[in-house]
């Protein structure tokens, strides 16, 4: 496991996405079967949820929130561009039971 927390780092136990699509093939889909196998393969391996962080101005941000994910309150930071950023973390409906909190468990 990594040891350095990313932008996105809301618990341990949760892991961190950061996933990209090149912009010529944005828009045909490719995102959307990306990140849904990604959530699936995290729900298999018995992680509670997952998280990633967004630009606030990154068109990604509708493909996260219509895959369920929910924005980390008191998450937004300037980024390294000078704009915004925010976590986000999806939880799973049969999450594995921890003891980290996850702030709150948000969602």
């Amino acid at each position: 496991l990594m040891k350095t927390k990313g932008f996105g780092y809301v618990s341990d136990d949760i892991p961190e996405l950061a996933i990209a699509v090149e912009p010529g093939y944005q828009g045909q889909g490719i995102g959307t079967k990306l990140l849904r196998s990604l959530l699936d393969e995290a729900e298999r391996a018995g992680f509670r949820g997952v998280s990633l962080s967004c630009r606030t101005n990154n068109s990604a941000a509708n493909l996260h929130k219509r895959l369920g994910f929910k924005e980390v309150p008191d998450s937004v930071i300037t980024n390294r561009t000078g704009g915004t950023s925010v976590s986000m973390v999806h939880f799973f409906k049969s999450p594995v039971v921890s003891h980290n909190d996850c702030r709150n468990d948000i969602g």
